[in-house]
């Protein structure tokens, strides 16, 4: 959902980790942008612009794709791209940066990235009336409800009960309006506990301020992602009271181990995917082998310095190993089904994000040959070229 719609509350306060790139690769963007320069530009540089190789005789494409360099979700493209799977797939990636879903929706929608991350596909078709399908999914990111020492967690409670101990507790979340709050108010309703059932406290910033504000009880639990979890978790007995990735707690759009937060998506055009078909099966592919290759031991330390692009220098090492093994430990997020598209679409119109959509059928923006569980991301990725 990073978003994805309602990121701008939480992806705003973690300017600390997007900041890495955005100096390094300012002038290869706008190098690429100028090259890019409209749609169909880009669509003639991954149909047109293809070149043979004298050794293999085998087509390489060139395509443009664009993921938020702040959101760890995108581990995969850097793997694929790093460790050799898009070339082993025969494309020639130039990976764009950007900083906001809402710059992926717009190179989308404009024709200069060829997939991209942006909002899900139902804000895009709502807000440019553009239908956009997704291509691959990305890494589960999911949120975490942390507390401290006024909640003990009761032994043996289930997730359910925990959420049930927040009734008259005050919760800390960083961009009331962002995709947190969302998620907490999706979460609150299914577990049956009204909003005004406890309250919400703006915090100014991920961090520091999180912690200062459980340790002085100026609130009782805090809602946030992985990176602010490890940054918190065992100060001062601040602990984990509710994880949103744990399988049947939640619908499988908050429950990361059920599908992963889905809308964090690679997408394209559906004009784009039924003219470049041979691309998207080249690059659903290249992602789903980055995502085996991301989940074997053997591979967790050098995943985890790949890692490290993405989430900055500020995580300590602790802190990083503890992003990365979430990632890594969580099951293969590199798909998308009809019943996670199903309750994103349900809950964007439930909070009013967008309107309903006329005859919507949720199959109808899931892109050709996207795997829809992690057994076919094994299977894909595990596949010979």
């Amino acid at each position: 959902m990073k978003l994805r719609f309602g990121r701008s509350g939480i992806k705003s306060a973690r300017s600390r980790v997007q900041g890495i790139f955005r100096f390094t690769f300012l002038s290869s963007l706008i190098v690429v942008m100028a090259a890019c320069g409209s749609s169909s530009s880009s669509s003639s540089s991954s149909a047109g612009s293809s070149t043979k190789s004298a050794t293999t005789a085998v087509t390489t494409s060139n395509i443009t794709v664009a993921c938020d360099t702040g959101f760890f979700s995108c581990t995969p493209i850097l793997v694929a791209e790093q460790e050799g799977f898009f070339t082993k797939n025969h494309l020639k990636v130039t990976n764009i940066p950007i900083s906001s879903s809402t710059a992926g929706e717009a190179g989308l929608v404009s024709g200069s990235i060829d997939i991209g991350l942006g909002p899900d596909p139902f804000v895009i078709q709502s807000k440019a009336h553009v239908h956009v399908e997704a291509v691959t999914g990305l890494t589960t990111e999911y949120f975490l409800i942390l507390a401290n020492s006024s909640m003990p967690a009761p032994a043996n409670a289930t997730p359910a009960q925990l959420m049930q101990t927040l009734r008259g507790k005050k919760i800390g979340l960083v961009g009331l309006g962002g995709e947190g709050y969302t998620s907490l108010e999706y979460a609150l309703g299914e577990a049956k506990i009204p909003l005004s059932a406890v309250s919400v406290v703006g915090l100014s910033g991920i961090g520091t301020p999180e912690f200062a504000a459980l340790q002085s009880n100026a609130v009782n639990a805090l809602v946030t992602d992985v990176a602010g979890a490890a940054s918190l978790i065992g100060k001062d007995g601040i602990h984990v009271l509710v994880n949103f990735n744990q399988p049947g707690v939640f619908p499988s759009y908050l429950s990361g181990a059920a599908n992963g937060l889905h809308a964090n998506t690679m997408m394209a055009t559906k004009s784009w995917i039924d003219a470049h078909p041979t691309q998207v099966k080249e690059f659903q592919k290249a992602m789903a082998e980055a995502s085996v290759w991301m989940h074997q031991a053997a591979n967790f330390k050098a995943t985890e310095k790949i890692e490290s692009q993405l989430t900055g220098p500020t995580l300590s090492p602790s802190a990083l190993s503890y992003v990365t093994k979430n990632v890594i430990d969580s099951v293969m997020a590199v798909y998308v089904d009809k019943a996670s598209m199903a309750a994103q679409y349900k809950l964007d119109v439930s909070q009013k994000v967008i309107a309903p959509i006329p005859n919507i059928n949720v199959a109808d923006y899931l892109a050709p040959g996207c795997p829809a569980t992690a057994a076919q991301v094994n299977t894909l990725g595990a596949a010979g070229a």
